[in-house]
């Protein structure tokens, strides 16, 4: 049977420490909280010791969970979800989010009462909780389509229960469960509320709210019920990454209260050493070289974006490379992906190729490498699947291989989209292209890059030569170009009126005033501003070309060629052509 059918037994009844009888160095320590709790009120430090829940907390944390001290805002996290207040909470990955909840869920103590549901985005992540949890003994319950009718009478009968003893400490489900059972939000949760039995609403990986929410998990756009049907229950949200308008975007959701707590800490991970790789022809070859020559035999994630190129990969590394790889992605059996996954656990295989249907929710500690071969969503999913690597504290490299390619065909699947509307598609490609700002950026440290924008202050000194602009140390200055662009936007306008579609790569060589049987065939040597940036270098255009894309001077858009396939083109925005041409 999948659900535990016994509570949760009683706490023992050995003495507690009290904050003043702690000494210092033993039973409870805590690194510094980052802590902004409430947000109405930031930067004021919550001394959670002096709480009255505070030893009971200790005592659940010792007898129920195995641990003796708290990570890093654990124990106001906690302490804030006794208090009956809505709470963000972001923390690394590893940081230990499950707890902030879990340990809530079992105490007597705090002003709500009752079960606390978890809406998990993943079944596996879910059936992972659960294992655990029944494990320690603690009442939980799961609900899912993957279940069977009996098992789900007898959660029903558990819920609906007149005891509040029978009641479960825990309930995980879906965000798709909570929307299409009718019986659950119109009967069970309401039954709960009134009776006082609902004590809070947990969203675990709260970031799919900003980017699945928008998308094919729609489900996650309406999980505002949860305030409008049940406005007493406390919402708690956790995630590891989200940059504040993701943060603002989740708050309005989930409509938290005003006065809600906010949970932060430093994104920075010390250990991870970041470096981007000019992806070639030949990248397979520099991926496999890579990972027998850095982490033989060490456990490690290659993130691909299709699931054919994940089979097609994972079998090039077995069978040529002889690296004990396997494929998982979205489209496995269930049984398939549980066997992928545990091989993979308990080193039976080193390599995972996978999509990002992996990675969220698990817990290995000691992942030594994670490869990117084609380009995350957006830098906080980027931050989030190298965050994977590591968990340990040893020394673990994130490397990715970039190309402009992949930027093109990327761009191509989202404006080729049907299920999601042109406000969607912007911010689709807005998150793209910071990811190729970053990739671009062959100066700044990547550290800076990223962690500014999730709002931290980090000066580059701090990296430790934790990347490879920092390794590189190259020499830098600033050059003003502005004279340059409006060159190269006057070219690609003209090209543009004079042939229709052009390309990213025919542009920077007819800038640069290269006479190549193609750019004389397609008549570039005739078209103005031809050559004006010949005394430049091929990569300063290219990243002056980016630079410009990211910025919106350009735009990409999709079109069929001669040969009746797509391809991307390049052409001056529609603000930028007014500027060009200031009297149209």
């Amino acid at each position: 049977m999948d659900v535990a059918e016994q509570p949760a037994p009683p706490l023992s009844s050995d003495p507690v420490p009290s904050s003043s009888s702690i000494p210092s160095g033993s039973a409870l320590q805590r690194l510094p909280a980052s802590t902004l709790a409430p947000s109405s009120s930031p930067g004021r430090r919550v001394d959670a010791t002096a709480s009255p829940y505070y030893q009971e907390i200790f005592a659940n944390l010792k007898q129920v969970f195995g641990l003796h001290t708290f990570n890093t805002n654990q124990l106001e996290v906690i302490t804030a979800a006794l208090e009956g207040k809505d709470a963000f909470v972001l923390m690394p990955t590893g940081g230990g989010k499950s707890l902030c909840y879990q340990l809530p869920a079992v105490c007597e103590v705090g002003r709500t009462k009752g079960v606390t549901f978890v809406i998990c985005p993943l079944l596996a992540l879910m059936k992972d909780q659960v294992t655990s949890l029944e494990k320690k003994n603690i009442d939980v319950l799961w609900m899912s389509s993957a279940r069977s009718k009996d098992d789900l009478a007898l959660v029903r009968r558990r819920l609906t229960s007149q005891d509040p003893q029978s009641l479960p400490k825990l309930v995980y489900l879906t965000a798709e469960r909570l929307k299409e059972s009718a019986d659950l939000r119109d009967n069970i949760l309401p039954r709960l509320y009134e009776s006082g039995q609902l004590a809070r609403f947990v969203i675990d990986e709260a970031h799919v709210i900003n980017s699945w929410g928008r998308g094919f998990r729609a489900a996650y756009a309406h999980l505002d019920i949860l305030r409008k049907n049940f406005p007493n229950v406390p919402i708690m949200a956790l995630t590891a990454t989200a940059a504040k308008e993701a943060r603002a975007n989740i708050t309005q959701i989930l409509r938290l209260k005003e006065d809600h707590a906010f949970f932060t800490q430093p994104f920075n991970r010390p250990n991870l050493y970041y470096e981007v790789r000019p992806k070639t022809k030949t990248w397979l070859d520099d991926v496999a070289s890579f990972i027998r020559a850095r982490h033989a035999g060490a456990s490690g994630i290659v993130y691909c974006n299709s699931r054919d190129r994940c089979e097609e990969t994972a079998m090039a590394l077995r069978q040529q490379y002889k690296i004990k790889a396997q494929h998982f992605h979205a489209g496995l059996a269930e049984n398939d992906k549980n066997r992928t996954q545990t091989a993979w656990q308990e080193g039976r295989c080193d390599v995972i190729v996978a999509t990002i249907a992996f990675g969220m929710g698990i817990n290995k500690p000691d992942v030594r490498f994670v490869i990117h071969t084609g380009l995350p969503k957006s830098l906080e999913a980027y931050y989030q699947e190298t965050g994977r690597a590591g968990r340990d504290g040893q020394n673990s490299d994130c490397i990715f291989f970039y190309c402009v390619r992949d930027v093109q065909c990327t761009l191509m699947q989202i404006r080729e989209s049907t299920d999601v509307d042109a406000d969607e598609i912007k911010r689709q490609e807005e998150d793209l292209y910071r990811v190729v700002e970053y990739c671009e950026n062959d100066v700044d440290c990547r550290r800076v890059q990223t962690l500014t924008f999730f709002g931290d202050e980090f000066h580059q000194r701090d990296c430790n030569r934790g990347c490879n602009n920092c390794v590189d140390e190259l020499d830098t200055y600033q050059e003003d170009l502005t004279s340059v662009a409006i060159q190269l936007m006057k070219m690609v306008e003209a090209k543009c009126r004079d042939k229709g579609d052009v390309t990213q790569a025919q542009c920077i060589q007819a800038f640069r005033g290269s006479r190549a049987q193609d750019i004389v065939a397609r008549g570039w040597t005739s078209i103005p501003h031809f050559g004006a940036g010949k005394g430049l270098s091929p990569k300063k255009v290219a990243r002056l070309f980016s630079n410009m894309l990211s910025a919106g001077a350009f735009e990409m858009y999709v079109a069929g060629n001669s040969s009746g396939y797509s391809n991307t083109y390049i052409r001056v925005s529609e603000t930028m052509s007014l500027f060009v041409h200031p009297t149209q």
